[in-house]
């Protein structure tokens, strides 16, 4: 509840960097624009790899050749495909950390003044972890990265 109370003190200017956080740490444009190079690169593998295919079934290949076209193609792709994976993980976590930070403004929002009581609710929409030293301290890590020690 001191962590809490800590943090409401100043609700506006909380809400108002939790907004410029929101937007700094969540904006997915530069992984949008770093996906769209390796999409374009995978459809021209894929066409190569068709056609590769094709042009084995309708002539007789060295296949020990076309195997080995085949594989590093087949490589390529993979390494595109396993980016594209990356970048689109990438893209899920920072929706997930906006939907957090806009769940925590919201019980900010929603406290109290001055919050009295322990909420459950409020304890897991805003505090993503706590750690306890052996003096006894606890720093209260809220999902806006806002630590106050209690």
């Amino acid at each position: 509840m001191n962590a809490i109370l800590q943090i409401s003190d100043n609700r506006k200017q909380l809400l108002e960097d939790c907004r410029i956080m929101q937007d700094a740490l969540t904006d997915t444009t530069a992984i949008d624009e770093e996906i769209d190079n390796p999409v374009m690169e995978i459809e021209i593998v894929n066409g190569i790899i068709r056609n590769s295919i094709k042009e084995n079934a309708e002539k007789a290949l060295n296949q020990n050749g076309y195997m080995a076209k085949y594989k590093n193609y087949d490589e390529r792709y993979n390494k595109l495909n396993s980016r594209i994976n990356h970048l689109n993980n990438l893209k899920n976590k920072r929706h997930l950390q906006y939907t957090a930070i806009g769940a925590f403004m919201f019980e900010v929002m929603e406290l109290p003044k001055p919050p009295t009581v322990f909420d459950n609710k409020l304890w897991i929409a805003s505090i993503d972890h706590a750690t306890v030293y052996k003096d006894g301290t606890i720093v209260f890590k809220f999902v806006n990265g806002v630590e106050v020690e209690a």
